[in-house]
């Protein structure tokens, strides 16, 4: 499953993913859990491998004075695969390339679960009860699973699936945002 969507994602023309990826952004700031936070927890998305295209809207929250914090893999970590976080303060900061393709800051060691008000995550796929298709990694889940903050998941539209296998470790998303619709999910 995981790698049809990849493949079904890199066959689509870049300027579709841009055209969509302007009309997600407009729903993400318009989304109360999004346009409230101060301090955002926000993928820095790969264009290359057609990831929604959130630049331009982190470009306007750093411009506003909004805390963006974004992702970090550390390198040649895999047996425990977790993620940690750096403090983006301008795009100009020192991005430095990431496993998979990333791009990442620096790590940050004061960030801690009370640093975000809202996590935004990246995801292949997404079913209505907030079930997401993630890369395969665990990272996302094993962050996720300490915190209880708000959580947001923008794909393309057709990425929105009627149903998505769910194992016992995967946690669930809050909202998800398409080009056509928000949707608050049923997740506990």
């Amino acid at each position: 499953m995981r790698a049809a969507h990849r493949v079904a994602r890199m066959e689509r023309p870049v300027a579709a993913c841009d055209e969509e990826s302007a009309a997600i952004r407009q729903r993400l700031s318009e989304l109360e859990t999004v346009s409230q936070a101060s301090r955002i927890h926000v993928f820095w998305p790969i264009h290359e491998k057609r990831e929604v295209d959130l630049r331009p809207l982190i470009r306007e929250w750093l411009s506003a004075g909004r805390t963006v914090w974004v992702p970090i893999v550390p390198h040649g970590v895999l047996p425990g695969r977790h993620m940690l976080a750096g403090r983006l303060v301008s795009e100009a900061d020192d991005l430095e390339p990431g496993p998979f393709g990333t791009l990442q800051p620096t790590p940050d060691d004061t960030f801690n679960a009370t640093s975000v008000d809202v996590i935004i995550v990246p995801a292949l796929a997404a079913d209505r009860s907030g079930t997401r298709l993630g890369y395969g990694g665990g990272y996302y889940d094993r962050f996720l699973s300490a915190m209880h903050i708000p959580t947001v998941c923008p794909i393309f539209h057709h990425e929105l699936l009627p149903y998505i296998p769910r194992e016992d470790h995967d946690v669930r998303v809050d909202h998800i945002v398409t080009s056509r619709e928000t949707v608050r999910t049923t997740s506990p």
